[in-house]
């Protein structure tokens, strides 16, 4: 090689090593600790050596991410359900996942943990944390309120806590979804119209994850008395959950026996920021069936497709393939978070000493989650001093910075910065 050629190469290499890695910090935020404890909550890429207790809220991927067959960082506990998923579909080692019976209080390195129901996806449970010093903390993970969840002894005694760990995926007053009964005897019902109307030449395809969304399944399962179709991973993870027979034994893991298919998130189309349909996914999934389709219905329930400027009406998206197969795209405010409504509700029982807000907190969207989450509470609100909630920003931001403990901190020239609403 020439030497002007073995110079640029050098060049290249030591500028490759003169580029600083992006390194994950061993510490979790705030948001994830137990204060009082050594305890960390759906914290699985943060591997600090103080950390004791893994605990994972439910077996969704974005709370265990970072869990795997070749995880060795501690202990994780989880209620039995999502034990079984982790074991089973993420190859975690056994030893190392410890089973914790809801209601019945277990003492964890000298702290009293109990768990309740979420009522979010099969597994998924609230964390009752009650330290040695007396404090309470309430670790909620990814829920949605029900007025069931206030008859729990548990649950009770744990109003008024220290502070409540809360997921505000959905903190803002456009969300307004309806109750899951009614988003589910929706996406039942025009089912039963397409299976129908369509002669036996419809396929109904129905969006959802490995797991969640059952309790919408089954009520389409009960409209139409017709099973539904699994894929074997589908059909893998539904093995892993305490369904009832009566449940579980309305899939198939044969495609041609059904007319109802339920298939694997995204194939109908991408949900974030906006619903946007995937004609060429759709028509390649026909192509690999048997039968042949003349119309496709879609089902897409999720709290993203909630849209406030429809007045109560669910939005149908309608396109065709390049084969001319008609797909008509429901999209169905079915969620298995709190409105914000909800959350008012559950808040305004629970009445936390103090706040934490789990989901989208961080950056300029989180100071807006944050003051839509003051509106509906009088607590206050971790990260967030009260008068950054009570002013509108300027064009200069407001700089928000952690102490050592994780708690936000600014100076009051910051206030300046900030009109009045």
């Amino acid at each position: 090689m020439e030497p002007r050629r073995w110079s640029v190469v050098l060049l290249v290499i030591l500028r490759a090593l003169s580029v600083k890695r992006a390194v994950r910090p061993l510490d979790p935020p705030f948001s994830k600790r137990v204060p009082g404890t050594l305890f960390v909550v759906d914290a699985f890429n943060y591997k600090a050596k103080w950390i004791t207790a893994y605990f994972l809220s439910h077996a969704h991927s974005d709370h265990y991410t970072g869990l795997n067959s070749k995880w060795n960082s501690g202990p994780v506990y989880c209620s039995r359900t999502t034990a079984r998923i982790i074991i089973d579909r993420l190859g975690v080692n056994a030893s190392l996942v410890h089973v914790l019976s809801p209601d019945t209080s277990h003492s964890i390195h000298g702290t009293q943990v109990q768990l309740v129901d979420a009522n979010h996806c099969p597994g998924a449970v609230q964390f009752l944390f009650t330290t040695p010093g007396g404090e309470r903390y309430l670790h909620c993970g990814d829920m949605r309120f029900d007025e069931k969840l206030m008859k729990s002894e548990a649950l009770s005694k744990f109003r008024n806590c220290t502070t409540a760990y809360i997921d505000t995926t959905y903190c803002h007053p456009r969300y307004e979804f309806p109750p899951e009964e009614s988003a589910s005897a929706y996406a039942a019902n025009e089912t039963q119209k397409a299976l129908k109307s369509g002669l036996n030449s419809a396929l109904v395809l129905i969006q959802a994850y490995n797991i969640g969304k059952e309790k919408l399944l089954a009520q389409v399962h009960r409209k139409t008395a017709r099973r539904i179709f699994a894929s074997s991973q589908k059909l893998a993870y539904l093995r892993c959950i305490d369904l009832d027979p009566s449940v579980s034994s309305i899939f198939t893991s044969s495609p041609n026996a059904t007319d109802i298919h339920v298939v694997r998130w995204g194939l109908l189309g991408d949900t974030w920021p906006f619903f946007r349909p995937n004609p060429t996914v759709i028509e390649a999934y026909l192509k690999k069936q048997s039968k042949r389709y003349t119309r496709v219905v879609g089902i897409v329930p999720s709290g993203w497709m909630y849209n406030p400027k429809s007045k109560g009406d669910i939005s149908v998206v309608e396109v065709k393939t390049r084969g001319g197969i008609s797909v008509s795209i429901h999209l169905v405010p079915y969620s298995e978070h709190s409105s914000y409504l909800e959350l008012k509700q559950y808040l305004a029982w629970l009445k936390p000493q103090k706040i934490v807000g789990t989901v989208g907190m961080s950056g300029e969207s989180g100071l807006t989650t944050a003051r839509h989450l003051s509106r509906i509470t009088s607590r206050p609100i971790v990260g967030f001093p009260a008068q950054a909630l009570a002013y509108k920003r300027g064009r200069k931001s407001l700089k928000i910075e952690e102490d050592d403990e994780g708690e936000r901190q600014t100076s009051i020239l910051d206030f300046f910065k900030f009109k009045p609403l």
